[in-house]
């Protein structure tokens, strides 16, 4: 199975949550296609672990829309962490997270254990960094200026 952390970050806890990353691994962002302002998600690889990134092109999308967009097709079990952001006009739905796939797409074929030392200190990072406004591991951690601009208020009305 999979892990998974609830988070909630603004852009500038998005910078610090990066700048974090940065200084720990050397890292490249992949970028989903269907990312558009204040959604989205995004993959983060650690490139220590090998990995050759594969592309597809939607082609089935009834609306048409996403047709000729193109998607990383082989990020099951690879080596990434998947940033999905949160939705702060609908904060009780879609809440942000840090996932990583694990052994949910099948068995990867980089150091597990290596890559999940690195996850687990990402993920104290978060913790460490973030406030929740109910104390459990499924509830969302809000970094700082999240926290500020919307779990206070989340917190005050629980």
């Amino acid at each position: 199975m999979g892990k998974q952390t609830a988070i909630a970050l603004t852009p500038a806890d998005e910078r610090a949550f990066l700048t974090f990353i940065k200084s720990i691994a050397e890292v490249k962002l992949l970028v989903s296609f269907d990312c558009i302002e204040g959604w989205g998600k995004f993959y983060i690889w650690n490139t220590a672990f090998a990995w050759s990134p594969e592309y597809g092109t939607v082609t089935a999308d009834p609306s048409g829309a996403r047709n000729g967009h193109r998607f990383v097709s082989n990020e099951g079990t690879a080596p990434l962490l998947e940033y999905s952001r949160h939705n702060f006009q609908n904060s009780r739905g879609a809440y942000g997270r840090l996932y990583w796939s694990k052994y949910f797409s099948g068995v990867p074929a980089y150091d597990v254990l290596a890559f999940d030392r690195w996850y687990s200190v990402v993920v104290r990072w978060l913790r460490k960094n973030g406030k929740q406004t109910r104390k459990g591991t499924l509830n969302t951690y809000y970094l700082p200026d999240a926290w500020e601009k919307y779990g206070k208020a989340l917190q005050s009305a629980e």
